[in-house]
Formats: structure tokens, C-alpha cells, sequence
């Protein structure tokens, strides 16, 4: 639970007690609050909107930069090579690799971090990705920003 306790004049006391956001709201928020910062967006808490979802400069698929990258592919071997080999093709290299344990027989989910890469790159070795049937559904790609 979560309270907010204001003491003013003249009503006195007032305290407001409710549940929390919980983690995916929380971690949202918190995001979005990093995401302005890195925008240079400084301004006093609860003053308004954030950033409107704008994520990097410039025109979006042009950009580069370090990127999260999360796959399903097909739960076979050399599925993983696939992947690596796909993206070093495109002169992609990986920063971290986490394949997570299959959700079902029939696909395991990744996620990856690259190192700085241009957009068009990455994008190419998604698309070659796709063309061999290597990953189950459309990837999601999100550019990383510090």
C-alpha cells in the first residue's frame, strides 16, 4: 500500500491510503521519467505530460546507436546461430544475449543488446531474419538511449 499524508490548514489531517501501481506500471513510469531526462526535460514531478513517446533524434530507421532486440525464434538447432550469423553478416555486434527458456514446444524467446550500429544495418539483418523463416513473429526492435 501506498499513503500520502498532508497536514494543512484548516481541514487538519488528511491521509490517502490505496494500493500501488505494481511493477509494470511502475517500471513504465520510472522509463518514461529516464526517457525525459535524456531529452533534457527537467521539470518539477506532476507538471505535465511526458516526452510524448519520441525516442532519439533524427528520422526514425536512420539513427545510430545501441539497441534492445527481442526475438522468438523456432526452438531447433542452430536457430541461435542463425540469429548470430545473420546479424554479423550486417556487421552487428552483440553486447549481451539472453535466450530465456521455450514458452512452448514450438518457440524460444531472445533478447539482445547490441553495441553501436547503424539502424539500416540492424534492420537489414532483421529482415534477412524474417526471410528465412528463423524467427516466429515480427521482432521487436527499440533503440537504447543513455
Amino acid at each position: 500500500l501506498n499513503a500520502v499524508v498532508i497536514d494543512a490548514d484548516p481541514v487538519g489531517r488528511i491521509s490517502l491510503v490505496g494500493r500501488g501501481a505494481g511493477a509494470g506500471p511502475t517500471a513504465s513510469a520510472v522509463a518514461g521519467d529516464l526517457m525525459d531526462l535524456s531529452h533534457g526535460d527537467s521539470r518539477p514531478v506532476f507538471a505535465g505530460p511526458g516526452a510524448g513517446g519520441v525516442m532519439g533524434a533524427g528520422v526514425a530507421g536512420t539513427q545510430s546507436g545501441r539497441f534492445y532486440l527481442r526475438l522468438r525464434v523456432a526452438d531447433q538447432p542452430g536457430q541461435i546461430a542463425a540469429v548470430t550469423e545473420a546479424l554479423a553478416k550486417h556487421g552487428v555486434s552483440i553486447e549481451s544475449f539472453l535466450q530465456k527458456p521455450p514458452e512452448d514446444a514450438t518457440r524460444v524467446p531472445i533478447a539482445l543488446t547490441t553495441q553501436p550500429v547503424a539502424e539500416p544495418a540492424l534492420r537489414a539483418a532483421i529482415a534477412d531474419l524474417i526471410a528465412t523463416s528463423v524467427v516466429t513473429e515480427p521482432p521487436l526492435l527499440m533503440p537504447i538511449e543513455l
